[in-house]
């Protein structure tokens, strides 16, 4: 398996999605504690009213502890996992670049190979099909410069078919009289 040793291989991107992810677990954590202190009212308005504010008292305390401890335990999940998940796109990522650079620099274009677990795959297979077609097209056209011409294609006409004038002809003399001007010629009704 083709590893990458270096895990930021784009670190102003990846540490912007690393940034994302964090964002969105305090995001969730905060709609989680805004869900609990709502749960706490609702259970102290059910209690005796003595009972009911000794847990309104504590509850932000509680809540706020809570959400500490949750955060820290996840933070270093999530930013692992950001490192990851991006790790796998922005290294498809920065073969796309390498080749693209490499033929806005007038190198000749290379496949772009990716590992077993990255992402955008299809991309780099549409890419190798797209190399794969240029390459073929310029190696026909290299081939047609190449070789010499040959007999042209036969196509029939209102007299029959038409002369072979390639090179190879012996016939060097014009066949232009051959043709039927009566057939070619005469309005039609």
């Amino acid at each position: 398996m083709n590893r990458r040793s270096i895990k930021f291989v784009n670190p102003r991107l990846q540490t912007r999605l690393v940034l994302f992810c964090l964002l969105f677990t305090v995001t969730a954590l905060l709609l989680q504690g805004v869900a609990t202190i709502y749960s706490v009212h609702r259970i102290a308005a059910t209690l005796p009213e003595d009972e009911g504010v000794h847990l309104l008292d504590a509850m932000p305390r509680m809540v706020v502890t809570n959400l500490i401890v949750t955060f820290l335990a996840l933070a270093p999940i999530v930013a692992s996992l950001g490192v990851l998940l991006s790790h796998r796109v922005v290294g498809p990522l920065r073969n796309f670049e390498n080749a693209f650079k490499a033929i806005a620099n007038g190198e000749a274009p290379r496949e772009v190979h990716l590992r077993k677990n990255d992402e955008l795959k299809e991309l780099a297979t549409h890419f190798n099909a797209a190399l794969e077609a240029i390459w073929s097209r310029q190696s026909a056209d290299i081939l047609k410069v190449d070789e010499p011409p040959g007999p042209y294609p036969q196509s029939e006409t209102l007299s029959g078919p038409v002369p072979d004038f390639s090179p190879q002809d012996p016939r060097p003399e014009s066949h232009a009289h051959d043709v039927d001007r009566a057939a070619c010629c005469e309005p039609r009704s």
